[in-house]
């Protein structure tokens, strides 16, 4: 199985960068992870055209017929780590091969791709930055193989 991070615009908070990287340096330990970093549009007036390039871009790397997709959404569902443990554990066990996540930038994802998604998920309820949300995510990812794998979490 393999974990495909798709994301909008880069990190731009070197701090943040740095964390989120370090993550993905430890996620690599258990499993191939990826990270697609698309081209942030340009936020004029009219967020909703920007909205729509995103969109076309997310899409156009997503592959179609291969994959389970998770959408990170306000609205999506919340886990505790265990149940995004077993997120994992079922998805290996179901003889999935590719886990997309997707994040938007700060508009948000569209409607059309929480519909092409397999799963909208939340991390929080509280209002995040997307590069906040991008290492929250990471970390997360990092946990939950520790649990599948039991190996201590170094705090």
């Amino acid at each position: 199985m393999k974990i495909q991070l798709i994301w909008i615009g880069k990190t731009k908070n070197r701090q943040l960068k740095e964390l989120t990287d370090h993550y993905i340096e430890r996620i690599r330990k258990f499993i191939d992870c990826s990270i697609i970093e698309l081209k942030e549009q340009v936020h004029s007036r009219n967020t909703a055209v920007a909205q729509q390039k995103e969109t076309r871009q997310i899409i156009d790397r997503l592959q179609a017929k291969d994959g389970f997709k998770v959408s990170l959404s306000p609205d999506g569902r919340p886990f505790t780590s265990m149940e995004f443990s077993e997120l994992f554990r079922r998805q290996r066990n179901s003889g999935t091969r590719l886990i997309h996540f997707i994040l938007g930038s700060f508009i948000g994802l569209s409607k059309e791709i929480e519909t092409v998604s397999d799963l909208q998920m939340s991390i929080s309820q509280m209002t995040l930055t997307h590069e906040m949300a991008r290492l929250l995510l990471t970390e997360q990812i990092y946990r939950a193989f520790t649990i599948i794998n039991g190996v201590p979490y170094q705090k």
